[in-house]
């Protein structure tokens, strides 16, 4: 009887062993399982909070630059309109003269005379591309001499594109005020057989444009 019970125990406690053996391992899975899945979550909800981080910077940054471009906007209308107000009430306000397009064969630039703050536009019409050659932009300054200004280079073909530019005090050149831009110009050819063309800048500016002719030197 004493050896029946003995065996009983026996068996019972090697079966909780096994059950025990069991138990413990799938444990230990659910365990990983579930810091697995929270890990997860944690790491979602970063990424979702990163996401919208990023999303609000982004939508701050661009609503900030529009607003800064509709004040600058708003700042050149208002601009315009207070440089248009101050033309209307002058003596002689700013009217643009009409575009009469001097020329010199295939090359022609827009205006006979300029006044202060106007750009001189320069038109090319189609050449062969094997003509090139250099634009040189001079004021005149006795009837043998001129000073230079600006060159451009150009080139026959479609990919010669029409240009502009503008007059202004520059030191490097040695146009140093208003005075010195005042008078009368023109534009000369190199590597062409061309005649020059001639313009005059006129004393007179552009409402508005006081602070580009500063002198420079």
């Amino acid at each position: 009887m004493i050896i029946c019970i003995s065996k009983v125990f026996t068996d019972f406690e090697t079966k909780n062993n096994v059950k025990n053996k069991t138990i413990l391992p799938l444990i230990i899975i659910i365990i990983g399982i579930i810091g697995i899945i929270s890990f997860n979550l944690i790491q979602n909800e970063t990424d979702e909070n990163q996401i919208e981080s990023q999303v609000n910077e982004t939508d701050e940054n661009q609503i900030e630059s529009q607003v800064n471009e509709t004040d600058e906007i708003n700042s050149l209308y208002k601009k315009i309109e207070e440089d248009k107000n101050r033309n209307d009430a002058l003596d002689s306000p700013y009217v643009p003269v009409k575009r009469d397009w001097p020329s010199s064969g295939p090359i022609k630039i827009d205006r006979s005379q300029y006044v202060l703050g106007e750009k001189v536009f320069i038109n090319f019409d189609a050449m062969n591309e094997n003509i090139s050659g250099k634009l040189i932009i001079s004021k005149i300054t006795n009837f043998t001499h001129g000073q230079i200004y600006k060159t451009i280079d150009f080139r026959g073909g479609e990919s010669q594109k029409n240009v502009y530019f503008g007059i202004y005090p520059s030191l490097s050149r040695q146009f140093c005020t208003v005075d010195d831009l005042v008078g009368d110009w023109e534009v000369m050819f190199e590597g062409v057989n061309l005649q020059s063309i001639q313009f005059k800048v006129m004393d007179k500016m552009i409402p508005g444009m006081d602070d580009s002719f500063e002198p420079v030197c």
